[in-house]
């Protein structure tokens, strides 16, 4: 009877000390938690850039949204996008973060939504831009009709020094969209 007091005794003793640390864990995680754009705030260090600015027929326009956002409260940045051109175009929205040091991170990350209503690209792409003019993309698959949050490693990147980092764009690229036009929203671009 003794032993199985004892054995239950040490089950329930491992079991309290198991979740304290996985809830300092959490805590520690949360933390670390870096928001380098929530879209609050009446301008950013950005904007909406597309690859042929000459081209009449491909049109890029950027707003805030306060119905469409992640959370409950605040704003989102939509991108609208029309490709009626027989170029094969790229545009998109670009995140000025020379002034971040990304190097005590493990993740890179942000929301994104399609609109359902007009449609929108089911794959989007990110670069990363060195001070050196090194680009490295990686490409995303998971745009939907409800917020989905991307996160990549940082280490995937296999980039030199992490506190070089000077430009993050999200793109869309003609090749792999269904339709000339649509909308997609971000938000809350952070590092983890």
């Amino acid at each position: 009877m003794n032993i199985r007091i004892a054995v239950l005794t040490v089950g329930i003793v491992f079991l309290f000390c198991a979740d304290k640390v996985y809830t300092e864990e959490l805590t520690e995680t949360k933390e670390k938690i870096f928001l380098l754009q929530d879209f609050e705030q009446e301008t950013f260090e950005g904007g909406v850039w597309e690859e042929f600015m000459e081209d009449r027929h491909t049109t890029f326009v950027g707003s805030k949204s306060s119905l469409v956002k992640y959370g409950e409260e605040g704003h989102s940045f939509a991108l609208d996008y029309d490709f009626r051109s027989d170029n094969d175009l790229v545009g998109g929205i670009w995140l000025h973060v020379s002034g971040y040091d990304f190097s005590g991170y493990q993740y890179f990350g942000f929301w994104v939504k399609g609109e359902p209503a007009v449609g929108y690209s089911k794959i989007i792409g990110i670069t990363f831009e060195d001070k050196k003019g090194k680009i490295v993309t990686v490409m995303n698959a998971k745009t939907g009709n409800d917020w989905y949050k991307v996160e990549i490693p940082l280490k995937s990147l296999k980039l030199e020094n992490l506190s070089e980092l000077v430009e993050i764009n999200v793109f869309i690229d003609k090749r792999y969209i269904d339709q000339t036009g649509g909308r997609t929203y971000f938000d809350n671009f952070y590092l983890r």
